[in-house]
């Protein structure tokens, strides 16, 4: 490991180990795909162990300066089931609080790492609370294009409409 290169923080529950600075989640050695927002949701569950978190506290965390609606959250903590390999009526690592949020169902606990060469375990001592610090910001502008498209049609059909009005109505002189 190179003197700039920090050894990664690692969290482990059940089969799985979570690797922070990697962000990837592990089943039994393997990496487990997962997408990025999913991924966030279960670095805040982590964050709170088996403590409740509130849903629009796990979507202001996973979605800051974002609106977005609770389908959203649903969706990825469908997918964050998915990928721990729970089923629809199974749920042995992400708890439902009904009609409040969500909980881890196991503890989480902190890997020691080793140092390498020595095979000596040191102590990590990182603050759980740097587990949100990864968080990406997204803006978006919401434009009404089918409104524009709808003016600009109804102007040129009414400048046919008048066009042809008028050529109707008007008196042609023939020569």
């Amino acid at each position: 490991m190179s003197a700039g290169e920090q050894p990664s923080t690692l969290y482990e529950f059940g089969p799985f180990r979570v690797d922070l600075q990697k962000e990837i989640l592990f089943r039994d050695g393997k990496p487990v795909p997962l997408t990025p927002k999913a991924f966030q949701i279960l670095l805040v569950l982590i964050r709170h162990g088996t403590e409740m978190v509130s849903k629009s506290d796990l979507m202001n965390a996973v979605w800051p300066d974002t609106f977005v609606e609770e389908a959203n959250l649903s969706r990825n903590i469908f997918l964050l089931r998915k990928a721990l390999g729970e089923g629809p009526q199974d749920h042995r690592y992400v708890l439902t609080v009904p009609g409040r949020g969500y909980r881890l169902a196991e503890s989480v606990q902190l890997v020691p790492r080793t140092q390498q060469g020595t095979g000596k375990v040191t102590e990590q001592t990182d603050d759980l609370s740097i587990v949100g610090a990864s968080q990406s910001r997204i803006q978006f502008r919401v434009e009404d294009r089918p409104r524009r498209a709808w003016i600009t049609i109804t102007g040129i059909v009414a400048l046919a409409l008048a066009g042809l009005i008028s050529w109707r109505l008007w008196p042609h002189h023939s020569s």
